[in-house]
């Protein structure tokens, strides 16, 4: 880029596939930029591949500095909302939380799909793996933790389902199948229990009976 001069009538926006402005800010090259700019270089002419423009690309990197120089040469994105400085810098990072969350949102969606398909297989513990896998993208879903205390009972986990059901009336204190889940889990609890206490009689009995 240093090299170009345009006295040798060079064309500062040829683009292959990329303008020299749009990968001297993919680099942050501030004196590329510079000097590109002062050579008449358009820095409205967007990534052909994502459509963002130069001065998109170095508020996306966090680069104050290059915004500013960028900034004075730039005609305003129709897409963002106050053009300024500030502004331009605020609307990239919102813009990568939306991206963000919405890859998160359809990673989420996957996996309870495939948990729900496993329920219905009833591989109840590959389904649990699924949830768990869905909870680490959205920790505040209440609809995860009462699909997977709903594995952790058919499996036999109580305890476990019970956790669940818990975490999962904490989220949604208004959504009835919290507490369904919550009763199921004290029952099988209580249950188990039963059966621990009738096994330990029987075995008392077995020992202090006739040989």
């Amino acid at each position: 880029l240093h090299n170009m001069r345009p006295q040798a009538g060079a064309d500062m926006d040829s683009a292959n596939p990329y303008t020299p402005l749009v990968v001297a800010a993919t680099y942050g090259l501030a004196d590329c930029i510079k000097y590109l700019l002062e050579a008449g270089a358009n820095p409205n002419i967007p990534d052909e591949q994502c459509g963002t423009t130069p001065i998109e690309i170095v508020a996306d990197s966090g680069r104050r500095e290059l915004v500013d120089i960028l900034f004075p040469y730039t005609k305003p994105v129709q897409c963002v909302p106050s053009w300024s400085v500030d502004g331009i810098i605020t609307h990239v990072k919102s813009k990568h939380l939306k991206d963000k969350d919405k890859v998160g949102q359809d990673k989420k969606a996957e996996l309870k799909s495939l948990g729900a398909k496993a329920v219905e297989e009833k591989d109840y513990a590959g389904a649990s793996k699924f949830y768990s896998e869905a909870i680490k993208v959205d920790p505040e879903d209440a609809t995860l933790y009462s699909n997977r205390s709903l594995c952790h009972l058919r499996i036999g986990e109580a305890h476990d389902a019970l956790v669940d059901a818990n975490a999962c009336i904490r989220l949604q204190p208004d959504w009835p199948k919290g507490y369904w889940r919550k009763g199921a889990a004290f029952t099988q609890g209580s249950q188990g229990s039963m059966r621990h206490v009738h096994g330990c009689d029987e075995a008392g009995s077995c020992q202090s009976g006739d040989p």
